[in-house]
């Protein structure tokens, strides 16, 4: 019976509404498949809406005692998933998503090693996603695309040398910006990397624009490994040279891994774009700056302005780009009438955003969490 439309009037009695564990005891589904039962979902949102924590755990402690490890983890990320759209109105209601949160952090305190910190920002739930966290998100796109998530530089490295003395042809990289274990910064990019007969050709996308300081971190380091490598291949690198396509400070893990994602999978199509409607111009010797990205880069861009001059710069207007929710494709205006949100700032101006990236990071935290319990088994 129903799934999204499934409602039960929520009896603040637990015990009461026991009696009927027989007759509610109807299955809530997620995209067809059954992720639990009405009735175990029903008394956890009984206790959220009490803020209940010890009557909360108890849910998930008696699912442990039972064994019934993949229900604990559907439970959790169903719960996290249904407070969604709180956390997206201009003033964002964050007491039940954080009363969840809060207690699944004290019933698996392992939890924490897959995020970096906690913060508020943007009027939504935010935290940095650590390196485990990424590469549990990693193990979970489907079709299973070579990605290496690289924890520093010397990681990063390591990871290029073993691609330039292997027969490996191309290579994605999610780097973190970061020069040591003991530097604790969270920003990450993704990096592609093309072998040919007689050259390697790399390509990066930082969410933040460039070229910057973070860019010219990667090109150093690329360059350094060339080098030290004893590779001779001759090298080109192209980037990212546009206006930043993020605002707020703590998702660039989720543009770093769909952009990864994007081209593990569409490697010869990303590097066809880069090299003619890219527009590349030489930054330095072996390094050209990629004025323009093509549509699928652009539909997580958080500011209406950027997205606008994109259309206007590009002719992409009318393109119509993949889409899961439209087998015919959607242009990137399209795209973006489904996932407009008004934000608040700190000085009560009412910002319109692109709330497709905030959305993603929603889905990745509580992806990560459904995983992360389902790997305690």
């Amino acid at each position: 019976m129903g799934s999204d439309t499934f409602t039960v009037n929520r009896l603040k009695d637990v015990a009461f509404f026991n009696i009927f564990d027989n007759l509610l005891e109807i299955n809530i589904t997620c995209n067809g498949e059954i992720m639990i039962s009405g009735n175990l979902y029903n008394c956890a949102l009984c206790r959220i809406d009490l803020l209940d924590s010890q009557g909360f755990k108890s849910f998930f402690q008696d699912l442990a005692t039972q064994g019934r490890i993949n229900d604990a983890a559907n439970l959790a990320r169903l719960l996290l998933e249904k407070r969604t759209e709180e956390l997206l109105s201009p003033k964002p209601i964050r007491e039940r998503y954080e009363f969840i949160l809060d207690n699944l952090k004290d019933l698996y305190p392992f939890l924490t090693t897959y995020f970096s910190r906690m913060h508020r920002g943007n009027g939504l739930h935010c935290v940095a996603i650590s390196t485990k966290g990424q590469r549990a998100i990693v193990s979970q796109i489907s079709g299973n695309p070579q990605i290496v998530v690289c924890d520093n530089y010397e990681r990063f490295d390591v990871h290029l040398r073993n691609f330039y003395s292997s027969n490996t042809q191309q290579q994605t990289y999610a780097l973190r910006h970061r020069t040591s274990e003991n530097l604790k910064t969270n920003h990450t990019a993704a990096i592609h990397a093309v072998k040919g007969a007689s050259e390697i050709t790399f390509f990066f996308a930082d969410s933040t624009g460039g070229p910057n300081s973070w860019s010219r971190l990667i090109i150093a380091a690329i360059k350094r490994a060339h080098h030290e490598s004893g590779c001779i291949l001759q090298q080109t690198i192209y980037l990212y040279a546009g206006k930043s396509r993020q605002v707020d400070h703590t998702n660039c893990v989720v543009y770093a891994l769909r952009d990864a994602a994007y081209m593990a999978k569409s490697s010869e199509e990303l590097m066809s774009w880069v090299l003619t409607q890219g527009q590349p111009q030489q930054l330095e010797e072996h390094v050209f700056g990629v004025s323009f990205m093509p549509l699928h880069f652009m539909k997580t861009t958080q500011s209406l302005t950027a997205i606008n001059n994109y259309l206007v710069a590009t002719e992409q207007k009318t393109v119509k780009a993949p889409s899961k929710k439209n087998i015919e494709g959607e242009t990137l205006e399209e795209s973006l009438s489904r996932h407009l949100y008004i934000a608040i700032d700190d000085s009560n101006a009412r910002l319109t955003r692109n709330g497709k990236v905030s959305k993603m990071f929603l889905k990745f935290e509580r992806n990560i969490i459904h995983q992360a319990i389902l790997d305690q088994r």
